[in-house]
């Protein structure tokens, strides 16, 4: 892209960053997903095919090359790329594997009130659908739903996404009688069994709503609720693979919505990512927002992430006419693009500087600008200043290093031009397309607070950490992520839960055909917060009504 031509369209209209990248790069037929916030929810702009609605909040597609028309329509406020998600989990190993004869320290005592009636969703990566822990007595499943949102859409099977494949609860009946029934339904969670310790969904699900079926199991909060399962994709990936993206974690809520059929749910969210505004504004969250608002009888829990320790977040102040210099350090095995997100008043006004490293010069962008990162005359990247935010009304700067930008310790500064409040939030973007390879910042300079994932701090979700069950006095989990939000709220997160050493069900072998009853010990948020998804659901059998959480 033309720096001439991406400096005329970004001043004119304030374009998400991501989406300004997303939308350059791509041939102007190319459809893009995103997420839209209207004004008047009845007046959807021309060439916007919206997918789901939340009242004001909506996902849909587009040509490439309509982006910016659809932003400049007056009805517009917000227009925003797809953003990738990843599990929130510490993992586990081979060496935590819990043979199913061995009973593991029980988890949980007996409750009076067990999610009979009620639905515990997940939405996340590889469920073993044919795990005792989730079939009844009679050995039929669970499921009254199950949509694998990365399999080829089939026309012969049509769904309203158009997109992915819904088995049916018959469909997976049928394959549970078969004596492969992976292979007979077309799905094997070790699609998601990257590291050799079972799938992520397989586990959280388990947590939540497992019956204890399988010898030395111990039950979920919520063993007699029914079970719906979102397998998370995005056009990023093939069908395999642990990431999401925001565009497709909305219409997974529209479709769990749709599934239960008016009874009470309560979806477990065990994902997220590190950039945003971190305030409960950006659009994911406002859909969240919206769907709990439409109705009684519906709860989303949500991992609060796992980077508490990791030094992806720095906060600070600026004084007018003070700078202050951020250390970006990448590793040299580390061949992925990379991304940092600072936020600050809009009161104020920034210059934003980037020093590569060795370098010697700064290229600096004002309030309003977007500009080229080049080095030895190659373009590495893209910074942009936006003014204004139209969510928040916050500045907002984000910093796109491409793959092949040189590692080391690169600078960022932050100078204060004209300043009234000097407050300022920065983080970076964990990443997802190869774990391992996680730029962070100097340790000197970061912070354990305001580390919550970026889709832990909507007001009306209830963000979970993690405690550690098993030690003395039931520490924090030392990963677990820290309040407040870049707003303040001390209130996140509302909840901890047992999150370390915490043993459940693991999905099948990538080789193996028939499974028996397997457990895995894993840590993380992600473990937590099933633990509330699963009382949250028991709370709505045992209030008989319908209630708001």
């Amino acid at each position: 892209m033309a720096i001439t031509l991406a400096h005329s369209r970004f001043s004119e209209f304030n374009l998400d960053p991501a989406l300004a990248e997303m939308a350059e790069a791509a041939p102007g037929q190319q459809i893009i997903e995103a997420i839209v916030r209207l004004e008047d929810p009845d007046q959807i702009p021309p060439r916007f095919t919206v997918v789901s609605r939340f009242k004001r909040i909506c996902t849909g597609r587009f040509a490439a090359a309509d982006t910016w028309t659809i932003r400049r329509h007056p009805n517009v406020v917000s227009l925003k790329a797809a953003r990738p998600l990843g599990i929130h989990d510490e993992g586990g190993n081979p060496a935590d594997l819990i043979p199913a004869q061995v009973t593991p320290t029980s988890r949980r005592s007996s409750a009076p009130f067990t999610g009979r009636g009620c639905i515990v969703a997940a939405l996340d990566f590889g469920l073993d659908f044919a795990h005792p822990n989730f079939l009844n007595p009679d050995g039929t499943t669970r499921l009254v739903g199950f949509w694998h949102q990365g399999a080829p859409y089939d026309p012969a099977r049509p769904n309203r996404f158009g997109y992915g494949r819904i088995f049916s609860q018959q469909e997976i009946n049928a394959a549970l009688r078969d004596s492969d029934p992976y292979q007979a339904l077309g799905y094997h969670p070790a699609i998601s069994d990257t590291g050799g310790d079972g799938s992520h969904g397989t586990h959280t699900m388990d947590i939540a709503a497992g019956n204890g079926r399988a010898h030395g199991a111990e039950p979920g909060a919520a063993p007699d609720a029914d079970l719906i399962f979102v397998h998370l994709s995005t056009p990023r990936l093939s069908a395999a693979g642990d990431l999401g993206d925001s565009v497709r974690l909305l219409e997974a809520l529209d479709a769990v919505n749709s599934m239960a059929r008016g009874r009470p749910w309560v979806v477990n969210l065990s994902v997220g990512r590190t950039a945003g505004s971190h305030d409960g504004t950006s659009l994911v969250e406002q859909g969240m927002h919206e769907l709990l608002r439409l109705g009684l009888d519906r709860a989303i829990c949500q991992s609060c992430g796992n980077y508490r320790t990791a030094d992806l977040a720095v906060e600070g102040w600026l004084r007018d006419g003070e700078y202050r210099d951020l250390e970006w350090i990448i590793d040299p095995a580390d061949t992925t693009a990379n991304e940092i997100d600072a936020w600050y008043s809009g009161r104020d006004r920034f210059v934003v500087g980037i020093r590569p490293p060795q370098g010697s010069a700064f290229t600096e962008v004002k309030l309003g600008e977007v500009s080229d990162i080049v080095h030895e005359g190659a373009l590495i990247g893209r910074i942009y200043h936006r003014k204004d935010d139209p969510k928040n009304r916050d500045n907002h700067i984000e910093a796109f290093l491409y793959p092949g930008a040189p590692p080391g310790i690169w600078t960022v500064r932050l100078s204060g031009e004209y300043v009234i409040s000097g407050r300022f939030h920065a983080w970076i973007e964990r990443d997802m397309a190869r774990p391992g390879a996680q730029s962070r910042f100097d340790r000197r300079i970061t912070s354990q607070s305001y580390t919550l994932g970026t889709i832990a701090t909507s007001p009306l979700v209830i963000t979970v950490g993690a405690y550690d069950a098993n030690a003395e006095g039931r520490p924090l989990a030392p990963f677990s992520s820290c309040g407040p939000t870049r707003d303040e709220r001390h209130s996140k997160p509302e909840l901890l839960a047992p999150g370390v050493g915490e043993v459940a069900a693991r999905s099948i072998p990538r080789d193996a055909v028939q499974q028996e009853g397997l457990l895995v010990a894993r840590s993380g948020t992600s473990m937590a917060s099933p633990h509330v998804a699963g009382a949250v659901c028991a709370m709505f059998e045992a209030a008989g009504r319908p209630v708001s959480i």
